[in-house]
């Protein structure tokens, strides 16, 4: 598992280096420093993003987590990247929680994008339910308008990202598994539109952007 983990973060930091002075004498070892990120856990996907809004355009790190809820270090994390240091390192600093993303749950996968345009980045978090797989299968149909699941659509109002989900017409009830998430404009009216794969029984949704910072759910009427 530590394998796995140090990889994933690898690839991604090898990635920002492009960004970086060629020139710069830096080594994977001090990108990050080796207590930043709990080898005990299950970083289950990442992202990487200009959140931070840097004048160069630096690339920052968004990673889900899943694992025991009492674990340490539990909560997802944002880096943000504040460029090369005197010594020729590019250095990070953990703001999820300044940021408002540092959720703790069993997320999956989190997709950033400007879902009602105005220049900045949104972010959608596809989570497992925190509810047990029996709860899944006994559920009633009125179960999906519940709100108790772990998928939630954040806001970027400024340097923090605000929970949106309910008003936004985004379900996260105790039956939705995400899987997998993405967007693109389905309806082809200049609006990203938001996919989203769920497990079990549920069936997965087809939020489609209404221009007003909502989204109606049409996975059957475009199916």
């Amino acid at each position: 598992m530590k394998t796995r983990i140090f990889c994933a973060v690898a690839l991604l930091l090898l990635n920002m280096l492009n960004n970086a002075d060629a020139q710069a004498n830096r080594s994977m070892s001090n990108l990050i420093a080796p207590t930043a990120i709990n080898q005990s856990l299950l970083p289950n996907s990442s992202n990487t993003k200009d959140l931070g809004n840097s004048t160069l355009g630096w690339k920052d790190i968004y990673i889900c987590k899943s694992g025991p809820l009492n674990s340490p270090n539990r909560r997802n994390q944002l880096f943000i990247n504040k460029g090369i240091n005197s010594a020729g390192n590019v250095t990070f600093i953990d703001s999820a929680k300044e940021y408002g993303i540092d959720n703790l749950g069993f997320s999956i996968q989190a997709t950033f994008f400007d879902y009602d345009r105005d220049g900045d980045l949104d972010m959608y978090l596809s989570s497992n339910s925190p509810s047990s797989s029996n709860t899944v299968i006994g559920a009633d149909q009125g179960m999906r308008l519940r709100t108790g699941g772990g998928s939630k659509l954040y806001n970027r109002q400024g340097n923090r990202f605000v929970d949106v989900t309910t008003e936004a017409g985004i379900y996260s009830s105790p039956i939705g598994f995400g899987l997998g998430i993405a967007t693109a404009d389905i309806n082809r009216d200049g609006w990203p539109d938001l996919y989203v794969a769920n497990d079990f029984f549920e069936k997965d949704y087809l939020y489609i952007n209404q221009h007003n910072g909502t989204f109606k759910e049409s996975i059957n009427k475009n199916h």
